[in-house]
């Protein structure tokens, strides 16, 4: 099945649209403001495929980031103007394929980074 696996949003239904959306601009992208929601759409993913990995500490720190850039593709899915002008556009309907894309090569964590992370949530 298609879809965010790893958020705290009680929102299937718009999961599902903002990655099909996603999906759409990954095969076919305008060069216009679509780029940034499919960057960001890209960002989500690579996180929910990270959060299986992790665990303790760090998988919270993924799931956060995670959380944070999904509601910046919803904000950019209800209001970026080229975003809006390319759903009403009538891209392409069908439904997304999994594994159509390429997936992502998988982003290393460093612990450095999971320490920093820690230290700017914690206001240190």
């Amino acid at each position: 099945m298609a879809g965010f696996r790893h958020f705290r949003i009680d929102r299937k239904k718009a999961g599902l649209r903002l990655y099909e959306l996603g999906v759409q601009l990954s095969r076919d992208c305008p060069l216009n403001d679509c780029v940034l929601y499919r960057n960001v759409f890209q960002m989500c993913r690579e996180l929910d495929e990270q959060s299986d990995r992790l665990t303790g500490f760090p998988r919270e720190v993924v799931d956060f980031t995670l959380q944070q850039r999904f509601l910046e593709l919803k904000r950019l899915y209800d209001l970026n103007h080229a975003v809006r002008e390319y759903r009403r556009s009538g891209a392409k309907k069908e439904p997304p394929v999994e594994g159509a894309t390429p997936k992502p090569a998988p982003v290393p964590f460093k612990s450095t980074d999971i320490i920093e992370e820690r230290h700017r949530l914690r206001g240190e």
